[in-house]
């Protein structure tokens, strides 16, 4: 008896090992590249499904939007169009929703302008199920049950809508900027013209729930533009800020999960809050969160950074011969990838979050690589 039991167990303990494997290992064969694109136009916003992997790409000036599938099957092409430009393009995590913007005042606006346009609300398929006159950047939540538009130029006007299209509310917000959203949270209020032009200024964010109620004000020391914090809301509700006076992860809420060392170059947080990766000089680590438990360490310095939900795999870039690597949760397994020419620093890297997919646009916007991870 007690050896069918013992035998039991083994077969329990190799079965779970497998599974393991399986779910935080390369499988043979992978990393795998399942397609690879070069479009005539220049690819100007790229966003891609955070669950269903789908890639959605525009062209501002030729007013060209594609939906390509993570297969590389083309299941939408609008335009090109005439005395429109297509641009603030967005897809919910499922794949199954897109918004974006027909601009018809300016073609090329910056940062700051809120330009009047035609925003559209569609399914993959490409019928429409509405559209309507809109003025400000649009910000669709990832579960597609509502979005924000933000106005510039206004007074801080920021407005909540259903998926419907219908007002939910509207209200003026110090300086209008809206970060990030996600099913509950949106991030905004930062004086972005003192950002960009000035040093040590008091930067203000705030949290508002979907119902447009404060919940947070928090005020900080800034960088000179381009050095300045790490703002972004996951579906976990985490905040990153990495300003001059607070190097600390906060909730929505204002409270605060974690301390970031003072020594940490760059912070990174996972798609659901569950996972931090720190890097410094010459190494980086991958942490748990809130329990700080390390998952991940390497003498490796990276640039930029994805990772996946609890950090169980990341990729990075890094200034040597292999400049595309992929690291999983186990610390033993790498991936290293060189993509021929230079890369474009800021766009054109992106990993879903269940990490099975990472998508890499060169330089030049024309250029797309579709990976499959595991």
């Amino acid at each position: 008896m007690k050896l069918k039991i013992h035998l039991l167990f083994c077969i329990l303990i190799f079965m779970f090992c497998i599974f393991y494997y399986e779910a935080y290992a390369f499988a043979p064969g992978f990393p795998k590249l399942i397609w690879e694109k070069e479009y005539s136009f220049k690819i100007d916003e790229i966003t891609i499904a955070e669950e269903s992997g789908d890639v959605l790409i525009s062209d501002k000036m030729s007013g060209q939007l594609v939906l390509i599938d993570n297969q590389g099957y083309e299941r939408l092409h609008l335009g090109p169009k005439i005395n429109a430009g297509i641009m603030n393009i967005n897809i919910s995590a499922d794949g199954s929703k897109i918004m974006y913007c027909d601009s018809f005042d300016d073609l090329s606006p910056n940062i700051l302008d809120s330009p009047v346009s035609e925003l559209h609300f569609i399914p993959r398929e490409g019928n429409e199920y509405w559209k309507k006159s809109a003025r400000g950047i649009p910000i669709l939540s990832p579960d597609a049950t509502w979005y924000i538009l933000s106005d510039f130029e206004e007074d801080g006007t920021t407005r909540a809508y259903n998926s419907n299209g219908d007002l939910l509310w509207e209200k003026s917000i110090p300086d209008g900027m809206v970060f990030s959203i996600n099913s509950n949270y949106f991030v905004g209020g930062v004086n972005i013209g003192e950002w960009m032009s000035s040093n040590n200024k008091d930067i203000t964010i705030h949290t508002y729930n979907r119902q447009g109620e404060l919940r947070w004000e928090g005020k900080f020391k800034s960088y000179w533009f381009g050095q300045s914090g790490i703002v972004e809301v996951t579906k976990g509700g985490y905040l990153v800020w990495n300003f001059k006076d607070s190097h600390r992860i906060y909730d929505c809420l204002g409270n605060v999960v974690t301390e970031i060392p003072e020594i940490v170059k760059k912070a990174f947080i996972s798609p659901d809050g569950n996972a931090v990766l720190f890097q410094y000089d010459s190494s980086f680590q991958v942490l748990n969160l809130p329990d700080k438990n390390l998952k991940i360490e390497r003498e490796l310095s990276l640039v930029n950074v994805k990772l996946s939900n609890g950090g169980n795999y990341l990729v990075g870039t890094q200034n040597m011969p292999e400049n595309i690597v992929v690291f999983d949760a186990r610390n033993n397994s790498v991936w290293k990838k060189y993509i021929e020419g230079d890369l474009d620093s800021y766009k054109f890297i992106h990993l879903t979050n269940n990490g099975k997919y990472l998508l890499i646009l060169k330089r030049g916007g024309q250029h797309l690589y579709y990976y499959q991870i595991w």
